[in-house]
């Protein structure tokens, strides 16, 4: 994530590009532009905690674990992802994976999911053997430029998520016939893998402007959009399909 207002707060001298909260509200890990090292922060007093030491350029921060005593990097340049811990900076998990663009933590922390800077290919990696137990390859949208929100992996660890941020940008008609607006934005396009069944689902040409934020949820049947203007929609695998069953 990126919020140069954050970093202002915060009294840093550069605007953070990458940046994480625990999910406490506690802690924010960041990194920035001219001093790229990895900073923990005391999110509510606005005080830097430490600057863990060893992991300056490559690394990008992903995410805390649910109790926000472990980080999770990532460095596609070096082929890594690793699990730290926060309060001794030693690395608990590491494991070699061609091109990590994309990390994320399983609930009961004992998967990673992996996908490919390209985001065609995706792999499940069992965290303490550093062994990966799952994998799949898709054909990304043609207009494909960025995977944004992150990808997710259900609770149970069944469904995998993603979402597709196309570069090309279509008109799209808002409002009744009378009066409605013609803007353009760019489409998405929304994609879970069952890994039980070995299926896949897409649910296509979304406006982008919609899509801020979604989850899988616990039985990992729907996925919930959370839309920009704090409205919300849900998509349910019906009928083989992946479809919108409430707006």
């Amino acid at each position: 994530s990126s919020d140069s207002r954050y970093s202002e707060n915060y009294g840093m001298p550069d605007p953070c590009y990458e940046w994480t909260v625990s999910p406490d509200g506690s802690k924010v890990a960041t990194k920035n532009g001219n001093n790229p090292s990895i900073c923990l922060w005391d999110a509510p007093n606005k005080v830097l905690i430490k600057e863990l030491p060893g992991l300056r350029g490559q690394y990008s921060v992903f995410e805390f674990n649910s109790d926000g005593t472990k980080l999770l990097l990532s460095s596609p340049k070096e082929s890594t992802v690793m699990l730290i811990c926060v309060d001794s900076c030693t690395v608990l998990n590491e494991i070699k994976v061609d091109d990590p663009e994309y990390a994320v933590l399983s609930k009961d922390e004992k998967y990673l999911l992996t996908v490919s800077s390209t985001g065609d290919e995706m792999f499940i990696w069992e965290l303490r053997s550093g062994t990966c137990v799952d994998s799949k390859t898709i054909q990304t949208p043609r207009y494909f430029k960025e995977m944004s929100p992150v990808p997710q992996l259900s609770r149970d660890n069944r469904f995998v998520s993603l979402c597709f941020r196309n570069e090309k940008e279509e008109e799209v008609f808002e409002g009744p016939e009378e009066g409605y607006s013609i803007y353009k934005t760019r489409l998405c396009d929304l994609y879970l893998w069952d890994r039980d069944e070995q299926k896949d689902y897409w649910l296509r040409n979304l406006p982008s402007r919609f899509v801020d934020s979604f989850f899988i949820s616990s039985n990992g049947k729907h996925r919930i959009l959370l839309l920009t203007d704090g409205s919300f929609g849900i998509a349910k695998i019906t009928d083989e399909k992946f479809c919108f069953v409430r707006n």
